[in-house]
């Protein structure tokens, strides 16, 4: 199988085109016993590319509800529903915020989770589902009991125990056969007064994934990463860019040599440390590179206050941060920002208030240009308002992955309605007016995933956090 941009995702039955052990006979085979043409074979797994063609897969981190739900299809098409893997390991005993599984990245190995709260919120851990755990699956959700019963892990899925307090962001590129995660190392529970130790890379052998190691983000030229968030490859590949929620500060990493072993690569890891401008009780976590060297990061209020977010550029070296764009009037915090192309990006922004303003925001070099049109009816589900959170570009620059998040997240009714939204963007020769036209792939209706019933959490979709897009290749 070969590997398009975004990721690289091995697994057994794509690359060989087989078939569940039970296929489900002509049922929505294109085939016409009658002709001498036959459309595409299926391939009835969780990813389902068949051979020789290229296609895409979507994953959703349903945080709060203990999911990672799966969608592919043909590159250009719809994704559809190919299942998911329940990752409840702790039932009945997480109530926060965050639960199970959030970062993910994707290698030859197989996927990588990072599962938040499991073992507990001081421990927390990564899983890799290695890519035989795949094969011969069909589009259906995989129970937790059949990989994971009295604290062990079969199925070739391998814990890999950081024993640190949350981590939570995982680099989506696999570097040189290496995982990066950031561990945030504060309690999310607690004020940001309270955010006062620096953060920690690890780094994973993908191969052997129980093979890693720390670096400590403090010592930095100018000072200590604390609270160490989303981190984003620059465009030399060699450095990394970290949020610093807990100082509102970005870390510039030079990775160094990644090839060796974690505990080398650890060792060689340097960087610089540059202070936004200090703001109390403000999120620094999400940021996206500038094609320049640099980032552009958010920083947006927390849902206790309704001051302005701001939007900057911010260059390595000088750490000269440039205002890109004031955000008044926003109540809610600032979902992710990922570059579109060479002088674009988009922007979740989201809002706690029923009317406040809400959106994918596009921008360019000077600032805000737009708010994407097309999609302000994805905001109003079942009488329950949403928020744009989590994006994802498509390899083709044509179609765009939105995870949405109610707005006031409740336990039952109305707050269970989140969505993975696909949108199909026209005219993006020209961000600043391109449109898109969306569609809900978890709707209940056919080729999405099941709609969201108040008496079946297995639905529920209230943290739809972090969405990956990648393409694979079919092969014989």
């Amino acid at each position: 199988m070969r590997f398009g941009p975004g990721a690289a995702f091995l697994l057994g039955c794509v690359v060989s085109g087989c078939l569940a052990e039970n296929p489900s006979g002509d049922e929505g085979s294109d085939t016409d016993p009658g002709s001498d043409t036959t459309s595409t074979p299926q391939v009835d797994n969780m990813i389902g590319c068949p051979a020789g063609e290229s296609c895409w897969v979507v994953l959703v981190a349903q945080s709060l509800d203990d999911r990672v739900e799966v969608f592919g299809g043909l590159a250009g098409d719809t994704p559809s529903y190919r299942g998911g893997i329940d990752l409840d390991l702790k039932p009945g005993t997480e109530l926060g915020p965050l639960d199970e599984p959030f970062g993910m990245a994707l290698s030859d190995n197989g996927l990588h989770v990072v599962t938040g709260h499991y073992p507990t919120r001081e421990l927390g851990a990564m899983l890799t589902f290695p890519r035989a755990f795949f094969d011969d699956r069909a589009a259906a959700l995989v129970p937790v009991g059949s990989f994971f019963v009295g604290g062990a892990f079969s199925e070739g899925v391998v814990e890999t125990r950081f024993d640190e307090l949350e981590p939570i962001f995982t680099m989506p590129q696999v570097l040189e056969g290496k995982v990066l995660v950031s561990v945030f190392a504060n309690d999310l529970f607690t004020g940001e007064e309270g955010w006062t130790t620096p953060g920690k890379l690890a780094i994973v052998d993908a191969n052997n994934p129980a093979d890693f190691a720390l670096a400590e983000l403090s010592g930095l030229t100018g000072g200590d990463c604390l609270g160490a968030s989303q981190m984003v490859l620059l465009e030399d590949e060699q450095t990394a860019a970290v949020a610093c929620d807990g100082n509102e500060a970005i870390a510039f990493l030079d990775l160094g040599d990644l090839s060796g072993s974690p505990a080398d690569a650890a060792a060689g890891i340097s960087g610089t440390l540059c202070d936004l401008p200090f703001q109390n009780n403000r999120r620094t976590r999400y940021l996206a590179h500038d094609g320049a060297g640099g980032v552009l990061v958010g920083i947006g209020p927390t849902p206790l206050n309704d001051v302005a977010a701001q939007l900057y550029n911010v260059t390595p070296g000088s750490c000269q941060f440039v205002p890109v764009e004031e955000i008044a009037m926003s109540d809610g915090q600032l979902g992710e920002v990922v570059r579109f192309d060479d002088t674009h990006w988009l922007l979740a922004q989201g809002a706690i208030a029923p009317d406040g303003e809400r959106g994918v925001k596009v921008i360019a070099t000077t600032g805000i240009c737009n708010t994407l049109p097309g999609l302000d009816e994805a905001w109003d589900t079942e009488g329950n308002i949403l928020s744009p959170y989590a994006l994802a570009v498509a390899p083709d620059g044509e179609h765009l992955a939105i995870g949405a998040a109610p707005s006031s997240v409740g336990s039952s009714g109305n707050g269970i309605y989140g969505k993975l939204l696909w949108a199909t963007l026209s005219g993006v020769e020209d961000p600043c007016t391109m449109t898109a036209k969306a569609v809900d792939l978890g709707d209940g209706s056919a080729g999405s995933a099941p709609a969201p019933l108040t008496v079946d959490t297995s639905t529920w979709r209230r943290g739809p956090n972090v969405v990956v897009v990648a393409q694979v290749e079919g092969g014989a």
